[in-house]
């Protein structure tokens, strides 16, 4: 009885630590312009998103992106190179010096997906 009640605790411990949080979709970004950034440039940046599971109850519409220090003042329709790939492209205006981000994230039931660029502005 004692070796079972181990056994199945082992289990368990097991279970937890090599338990990771899933996402159902990764999200990457890609900057298409210059390396250096300064205030008040206007760059390009694409967003790839790849989905883990066939049918998304989410649009790509649906992904919400959020600026700190940033304004996005274009953006391309959503495309589908490959099945389960979207790309999007953003025209982004840089608006003030030091850190600065971008973030997308996608909210649905099977986890759903969050990322974020970090960038830092020379004035």
């Amino acid at each position: 009885m004692k070796y079972k009640f181990l056994i199945i605790l082992a289990v368990i411990l097991f279970l937890v630590v090599s338990a990771e949080p899933a996402t159902a979709c990764e999200i990457d970004f890609k900057l298409l312009t210059k390396d250096e950034i300064k205030t008040g440039d206007e760059i390009i940046i694409q967003v790839n998103i790849r989905l883990s599971h066939r049918n998304c109850e989410l649009t790509p519409e649906d992904t919400e992106f959020k600026t700190d220090g940033l304004k996005i003042i274009a953006a391309t329709k959503w495309k589908e190179p490959a099945p389960g790939n979207l790309e999007r492209k953003l025209k982004i205006k840089v608006l003030r010096s030091g850190n600065v981000e971008l973030t997308a994230k996608r909210n649905c039931r099977k986890e759903g997906a969050k990322e974020t660029l970090k960038l830092n502005v020379t004035s």
